[in-house]
Parts: C-alpha cells; structure tokens; sequence
C-alpha cells in the first residue's frame, strides 16, 4: 500500500463498502465495478466540462437549496415592475410567422392550477441545525462523521473520520483523480458526498449560510483535482516517450516513492486557494483546513497568488520530467522559487481537447455491520416537480410573448422535469452569481429564471422576458442574475 497512488487505494476501499452494502461479501482485491456502483446510486455521475468554468457555473444544481436561503413566492410578482408593460400583447400572427400554437397542449387549466393545489413542505433539511450555532451544529451532527478505510491487514474495512483522514492524507481522502489510461476504471474527479459538508462545517462556519459554504468547498474540492487533470493533458502533451502515457505513470512512479515530495498537491492546493474567488472569511478558513493537511499539502503558501500559480505549473512541468531534480532543488531552496524555476513562462495549462468528468461518491450511508450517525450533507438535486410562477402564468395567457417561445418553455420544463442536471447545454442553462437562480435561454432573445420557492417543494420558473425585461428585473430584484 505504501506506493500506491491515492485513487487505487480509495476505489478498492470503496469496493469492499460496496460490497458489504450489497451483502456479497468481499470482492477481490483489484476489481472494480464503476457500472455496478452507479446503478445502484453508490457512485452518481453529474457531468462533465472542458474548463472551469462548465464545471463550476454551466454545470446544473448540485444541491438542493435550503430555506432560509430562498426567497418568498410573492418576492417574484412583477405587478410593480415596470420593466413590463401590463396592457402590452402581442399578436401572434405577426410575430411566429404563421406557426399553429395548440394552446390546449400548453395552457390547459387544471395543468396550470394543479400546479398550485397546497401541498405540505418537505424541508430537504429538517433537522440540520441552524447555520451559524457552531456548538449546536457540531453536537447535533457528531462530527466528524465515519467512513469507510482498509484496514492495516489490507483485507477488511475499517473506519475513520473526516478530520483523522484530513490531517493523515490530505485532499485526497476526501476527492481524488483517476487518471486517464490506468486499470481503474472510469477516469475523471471524485468526490465524496459528505465532503463538502464536512469542509462547511468544520471550516467555513462564518460564512453568511450554509449553501455558501457548501459552495466554496465544493468548489476547492473541484478546483484541486482539476490541477491534477490538467497535470496528466500537460505531461503527456509534453511527453518524449512512446506510449505517451508511460511519462506520466512514471512520475506517478516516483511520486509515490516519496509522496512527501509531491508538490502537486501543495500546487493544487496553492491554485484552488486562488482561483475559489473566496472573500477574505472564506479565505481565512481554507487557510486553516489546508494548514492541518500533512506535507506537501501545507506548503500551499509556495504558490499563492497568481504569480504562484504560475510559479506551480512550472514546477510540475519540471517534476514530470526529473521528479527527484525538482525535489532537491525544493528541499534546498533559499532564495525565489521563481527566480530557481524561471516562472516566467506562459500558461501552461491549455483548454482541454475534451471534457472533465465528475462523480460523487455517496459512501455516507451506514451498513449493516457498522450503524454511524449521518452527516448534516447536501442534498442532490433532482427536477420531479417543476411548477411556473403566477406571475408568468399570468403573461402567458395575456398573450405577452411570442407563442413559440411559450411552447419552448413548455418543452424545457417537460425535458428537464426528472432529469438530471449535465443534459442542458442546449438551453444555456447556467447559474446566476447568487448562487440560487439559474437561467435558461428561449427563442426570440428570451430568457428564463428558475429557482426554489420558500416553504415550496421542487423548482420554479419564477420569470420569463426578453432580454432587456430580463436584465432589468434582474436589476430591480437584486438578483445579480
């Protein structure tokens, strides 16, 4: 166990989970079933992108959204404002271009009502303390939650905590990166469910709600195993042996030799701190949580800042090429990195040729053997009751927009109505920079807001308006959309 590489130990600690959810006993030592695992909901895909920024914002809802940080159903009218003009209709005929809208098919009434028949709130998160009681939140939860590790006879499970695996191992007990080409299985990011929830409430209680703390891990958890995808795509661009991916495996070769040496990490640490967009309290407590990581991980402080992470590409370039040359130089360094490392160089992490994917790990549930308290963790997403705003509803039937764009929005919301979230780039369906609204594009430069409603169970499309109605009311309701 000593040499291997953190995501083959994880995938195997993750069968012998499985295994005993499923009461089959151990499985063999080297097999691995991702099919299996994600037809059972024990590992859940969530999508995938070629940069950051798919991965971070056009990327669907990973959680559902908590109560308190949802606004009221009548926060949404629009009687006062004055982007639209309420007298305002559109003849249809001259706007679609003869196009036969079936108004039964998408303005049926007992549809449109039905949609508003009282039915009682489930609160996704009943029973989660309220955010910002750090000593009710650690109590009620029982922090750190348990999870599954091998045990030093490399045959049984045996459990761990969050904390104790943080402050042994680093990031990657809580994500890691399967890299392309191995025997693993489906490459791509991992990442345990409970993670972020674990990261939020340990580390990030001072930020205003729960969701931006859910957030902000997520988002580091994302942001470090991204640098080790980049680090494989630049290693084997660069590579001088034939198959290509031999270099990359040998430098994962010798970084396993001497994992204290793996600078990766402390690069991908240094990188994630600077590209989270955290505000000085977020940062403050990501700073923590990497200070009690084990070196490498702690030698964030190396690459801080733009200037460092540009200095951090440089030196995993350099290690991919003389991993134990670059590990010298490190251990004796007394002057600038940059000046020993000549960081002058461009960026070296280039757009993908394809897409990252992404899966969450959901190893939180206790088994048979060993019952553990549940972490407070996001719930994941899903579309099975999508219902429209009054208030739209209200402009449809007042004929305010084009009939084409309102069969549109009917067949958006029938697409994506028990669905998950990685199916709608047709729709331009990325989130807002508040966090909690999502917005989607219709024909005829119109747009869309989707969100959910307080003390309302599922999603709603809260407004529907061209483009300048759009960044208007988005203006007026301080959505920052």
């Amino acid at each position: 166990m000593a040499n291997e590489i953190p995501a083959r130990l994880r995938l195997r600690e993750l069968m012998h989970y499985f295994s005993e959810l499923q009461n089959n006993g151990q499985m063999a030592q080297h097999e691995y079933d991702v099919s299996a695992m994600v037809k059972s909901g024990f590992v859940e895909f969530l999508g995938e992108g070629k940069s950051l920024v798919d991965l971070l914002e056009k990327c669907g809802p990973l959680f559902q959204i908590p109560n308190d940080s949802r606004n009221p159903s009548d926060f949404y009218d629009t009687q006062n404002f004055e982007g639209f003009d309420s007298e305002q209709s559109i003849d249809t005929q001259q706007t679609t271009g003869g196009f036969e809208f079936d108004e039964e098919d998408y303005l049926d009434e007992d549809h449109l009502e039905g949609m508003y028949v009282d039915v009682e709130f489930r609160d996704p998160y009943e029973g989660y303390p309220e955010w910002g009681n750090r000593n009710e939140s650690k109590e009620s939860q029982l922090m750190p939650e348990q999870y599954p590790v091998l045990s030093a006879n490399d045959e049984d499970v045996a459990w761990s905590t969050f904390e104790d695996m943080n402050q042994r191992e680093g990031m990657e007990a809580l994500a890691w990166y399967v890299p392309m080409n191995s025997d693993l299985g489906d490459w791509g990011i991992y990442i345990r469910r409970g993670a972020a929830a674990y990261i939020a409430e340990r580390y990030l209680m001072n930020l205003p709600t729960r969701l931006d703390a859910w957030d902000l891990a997520l988002r580091v958890l994302l942001l470090h195993e991204y640098v080790h995808f980049q680090s494989q795509l630049m290693c084997d661009r660069n590579a001088y042996v034939i198959p290509i991916e031999n270099q990359y495996f040998n430098y994962l070769a010798a970084w396993m030799e001497q994992p204290e040496h793996g600078y990766e990490e402390a690069a991908a640490n240094g990188i994630a701190l600077h590209m989270s967009k955290a505000d000085k309290v977020g940062k403050k407590g990501i700073k923590t949580w990497f200070d009690l990581q084990p070196r490498p991980y702690d030698q964030y402080h190396l690459f801080k800042g733009s200037k460092g992470n540009k200095l951090a590409q440089t030196v995993i370039a350099m290690m991919h090429q003389d991993f134990r040359g670059v590990r010298d130089r490190m251990d004796s360094w007394s002057d600038d990195l940059g000046i020993i490392f000549n960081s002058n160089r461009p960026n070296m992490f280039k757009k993908p040729p394809f897409p990252a994917q992404i899966y969450f790990v959901n190893d939180h549930h206790p088994t048979t053997n060993h019952p553990h308290p549940a972490l407070n963790v996001p719930k994941a997403v899903d579309f099975s009751r999508i219902s429209i705003h009054r208030s739209v509803i209200k402009h449809i039937r007042k004929n305010r927009f084009p009939n084409h764009v309102v069969k549109k929005l009917y067949e958006f919301k029938n697409k994506i109505q028990g669905e998950k979230f990685d199916r709608f780039e047709d729709h331009g369906f990325v989130r807002t920079k508040n966090k909690t609204h999502w917005r989607f594009e219709l024909p005829a430069f119109h747009r869309g807001i989707m969100t959910q409603v307080q003390n309302q169970n599922g999603w709603e499309i809260v407004f529907v308006g061209s483009h300048s109605e759009y960044d208007a009311y988005s203006e007026f309701k301080k959505l920052r959309c």
